[in-house]
């Protein structure tokens, strides 16, 4: 199963939500903690080309899972993206100086109205951007559109 995606994210929403935008064109795997995240992509290393990581869990955080994967020679060259609702200079430094490809910023507090027109151009655009064939430029934007639409969804909740 090549070009897989490895989700790891505590909250199962937000796995979902991933997986249901990018199943049609990758294979996705999940993991619910670091730890098990760590398990899945050593076992999977020749199949996984992208992990989306959440930095907030329980156990063993984001930070652990790319400090550990690092040292891993068969699996530190794996990219990686860090989807975080984290908003300070601090954060971001220690994400960037981690090797990780990009950071995406989860969204939350939109108004009802806010969602309906976001969630019609991001449709639109997702339309767009999965046409193209897999570029990690291309999957950032996408990813940060996901994670638009996953806060979009806890607000309709």
């Amino acid at each position: 199963m090549k070009n897989a995606i490895l989700i790891v994210d505590d909250s199962r929403l937000n796995r979902e939500t991933l997986a249901d935008i990018l199943k049609d064109k990758y294979n996705i795997i999940e993991a619910e903690d670091g730890r098990s995240g760590l398990e899945v992509l050593e076992k999977r290393k020749d199949d996984i080309v992208l992990v989306i990581l959440d930095i907030v869990m329980p156990g063993m955080d984001g930070f652990a899972f790319m400090e550990e994967a690092r040292t891993r020679e068969s699996i530190r060259n794996i990219p990686i993206v860090v989807a975080t609702t984290e908003n300070d200079y601090q954060t971001e430094k220690k994400i960037q100086k981690m090797g990780c490809l990009g950071i995406i910023k989860k969204i939350s507090n939109l108004s009802k109205k806010q969602h309906l027109i976001k969630q019609f151009l991001w449709e639109k655009q997702l339309i767009l951007l999965l046409e193209d064939h897999f570029q990690i430029e291309k999957q950032l934007l996408l990813l940060k559109v996901v994670w638009m639409m996953n806060a979009l969804k806890l607000e309709m909740i």
